[in-house]
Protein backbone atom coordinates (compact mmCIF):
# COMPACT_ATOMS: atom_id res chain seq x y z
CA UNK A 1 0.00 0.00 0.00
CA UNK A 2 2.92 2.42 0.67
CA UNK A 3 3.93 1.97 -3.33
CA UNK A 4 0.36 3.24 -3.97
CA UNK A 5 0.31 5.71 -1.86
CA UNK A 6 3.62 7.37 -3.31
CA UNK A 7 2.24 6.95 -6.80
CA UNK A 8 -1.04 8.34 -6.18
CA UNK A 9 1.26 11.82 -3.73
CA UNK A 10 3.70 11.86 -6.64
CA UNK A 11 1.05 12.96 -9.36
CA UNK A 12 -0.82 14.75 -7.41
CA UNK A 13 2.33 17.12 -6.44
CA UNK A 14 3.37 16.77 -9.88
CA UNK A 15 -0.83 18.07 -11.06
CA UNK A 16 -0.23 21.17 -8.15
CA UNK A 17 2.90 22.40 -9.97
CA UNK A 18 1.51 21.79 -13.37
CA UNK A 19 -0.74 24.89 -13.11
CA UNK A 20 2.02 27.42 -11.59
CA UNK A 21 2.56 29.37 -14.93
CA UNK A 22 -0.19 30.70 -17.56
CA UNK A 23 1.04 28.61 -20.21
CA UNK A 24 0.39 25.43 -17.97
CA UNK A 25 -3.21 26.68 -17.41
CA UNK A 26 -3.61 26.98 -20.74
CA UNK A 27 -2.34 23.93 -22.18
CA UNK A 28 -4.47 21.95 -19.84
CA UNK A 29 -7.78 24.15 -21.12
CA UNK A 30 -6.48 22.83 -23.93
CA UNK A 31 -5.98 19.51 -23.01
CA UNK A 32 -9.82 19.26 -21.76
CA UNK A 33 -11.39 20.44 -24.58
CA UNK A 34 -8.99 18.30 -27.26
CA UNK A 35 -9.53 14.88 -25.28
CA UNK A 36 -13.29 16.03 -24.56
CA UNK A 37 -12.77 15.84 -20.87
CA UNK A 38 -16.13 17.30 -18.61
CA UNK A 39 -16.05 20.46 -16.93
CA UNK A 40 -15.45 18.99 -13.99
CA UNK A 41 -12.73 17.26 -15.16
CA UNK A 42 -9.83 19.37 -13.17
CA UNK A 43 -11.73 20.19 -9.89
CA UNK A 44 -12.15 16.49 -9.77
CA UNK A 45 -8.68 14.94 -10.67
CA UNK A 46 -6.82 15.26 -7.37
CA UNK A 47 -9.81 13.33 -5.51
CA UNK A 48 -10.20 10.49 -8.29
CA UNK A 49 -6.70 10.29 -7.86
CA UNK A 50 -6.22 10.15 -4.38
CA UNK A 51 -9.04 7.38 -4.47
CA UNK A 52 -6.94 4.71 -6.60
CA UNK A 53 -5.63 2.14 -4.75
CA UNK A 54 -2.66 -0.01 -5.94
CA UNK A 55 -5.32 -2.36 -8.66
CA UNK A 56 -5.90 0.17 -10.14
CA UNK A 57 -2.80 2.06 -10.53
CA UNK A 58 -1.61 -1.42 -12.14
CA UNK A 59 -4.65 -1.58 -14.70
CA UNK A 60 -4.02 2.11 -15.94
CA UNK A 61 -0.18 1.06 -16.09
CA UNK A 62 -1.03 -1.64 -18.30
CA UNK A 63 -3.05 0.06 -20.82
CA UNK A 64 -0.34 2.73 -21.44
CA UNK A 65 2.80 0.69 -20.72
CA UNK A 66 4.40 -1.16 -23.42
CA UNK A 67 7.67 -3.03 -21.97
CA UNK A 68 8.26 -3.96 -25.94
CA UNK A 69 8.24 -0.45 -26.98
CA UNK A 70 10.53 0.96 -24.26
CA UNK A 71 13.58 2.16 -24.66
CA UNK A 72 16.45 2.60 -21.60
CA UNK A 73 18.80 5.60 -21.91
CA UNK A 74 21.41 5.08 -19.13
CA UNK A 75 24.16 7.42 -18.94
CA UNK A 76 27.31 7.16 -16.83
CA UNK A 77 31.01 6.01 -16.85
CA UNK A 78 30.84 2.84 -18.80
CA UNK A 79 33.50 1.32 -17.78
CA UNK A 80 31.98 1.15 -14.29
CA UNK A 81 28.45 0.29 -15.43
CA UNK A 82 28.62 -1.62 -18.37
CA UNK A 83 29.05 -5.28 -16.73
CA UNK A 84 25.61 -4.58 -14.84
CA UNK A 85 23.60 -3.49 -17.51
CA UNK A 86 24.25 -6.58 -19.34
CA UNK A 87 23.79 -8.36 -16.64
CA UNK A 88 20.20 -7.02 -16.84
CA UNK A 89 19.74 -9.14 -19.76
CA UNK A 90 17.54 -6.20 -21.62
CA UNK A 91 18.29 -6.76 -25.09
CA UNK A 92 20.48 -4.93 -27.53
CA UNK A 93 22.91 -2.63 -26.53
CA UNK A 94 24.03 0.62 -28.07
CA UNK A 95 26.52 3.12 -27.38
CA UNK A 96 26.21 6.78 -28.46
CA UNK A 97 29.00 9.63 -27.90
CA UNK A 98 28.37 12.57 -26.79
CA UNK A 99 27.54 14.09 -30.22
CA UNK A 100 24.71 11.65 -30.68
CA UNK A 101 26.87 8.76 -32.86
CA UNK A 102 26.43 5.28 -32.96
CA UNK A 103 30.10 3.77 -31.45
CA UNK A 104 30.87 0.79 -32.89
CA UNK A 105 31.72 -1.92 -29.80
CA UNK A 106 34.90 -3.96 -30.31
Amino acid sequence: MLRATFIIGFTIVCFLLRGQTIAAVIRALEEQVKYNRGDDYWPTYSTKIRNMNLQDINMAAQKVVKPSQMIWVVVGDRSKIEKGIRDLNLGEIHFIDSEGKEKKVF
